[in-house]
């Protein structure tokens, strides 16, 4: 795929408890963005939480269909983190890019890789840091949906994702949501701006 340089993938990462999704969404409500950054929605094999909304949050999908669909090429990355499987869709990024609008994802650090890989210069990978371990421990036990084996293999996945994190193009940590999303907006402004 051509790269078209106004078009850029910006690849958000952290830990679980890091306030990476709560952060897209915010940054999804600025008006300075003006509907053009666009959060594409990924596929999952995993259970839908009760908040959540099939097509809206994730497209909630069986293991067959999933397999399917990597078979089929359908996929840019795909994971597998905690027993389940997730995917971002090939076509919907292609369209984002050829319609020069720019595309906000929250992947794991593998994710992240496989994206900087296929699009090395229109993608830009930021890492949402938590302010401490104590802090990530707290945010994941405040969690009501999970359990206490589920927390214990998240903090263990965290530890491998804050040592790969020295790789990615920005860091930002969340010690206050409103600073975290403030920087993160300089962040996609900067970026654009170096693109014009």
């Amino acid at each position: 795929m051509s790269n078209k340089k106004k078009a850029i993938i910006f690849v958000v990462s952290g830990p679980s408890g890091s306030g990476k999704t709560t952060l897209i969404k915010k940054i999804l409500q600025k008006k300075i963005f003006g509907g053009n950054l666009i959060r594409p929605v990924s596929f999952t094999t995993r259970p839908r939480r009760d908040a959540e909304i099939d097509k809206k949050d994730y497209f909630f999908i069986t293991k067959k269909k999933f397999f399917e669909k990597i078979k089929n090429k359908e996929f840019l990355e795909t994971t597998k983190y905690l027993d389940f499987y997730y995917a971002t869709s090939r076509k919907v990024i292609e369209n984002i890019l050829r319609k020069k609008q720019d595309a906000i994802l929250c992947l794991d650090t593998k994710g992240a890789k496989s994206i900087k890989k296929i699009f090395p210069q229109n993608s830009v990978c930021i890492f949402i840091l938590p302010p401490s371990k104590d802090t990530l421990k707290e945010r994941l036990h405040a969690r009501a949906s999970e359990h206490h084996e589920q927390i214990k293999k998240r903090l263990g996945v965290a530890e491998k994702e804050l040592k790969i994190s020295e790789w990615y193009d920005y860091r930002i940590v969340n010690h206050s949501l409103k600073e975290a999303v403030e920087y993160l907006k300089k962040v996609i402004l900067k970026e654009k701006l170096r693109r014009k």
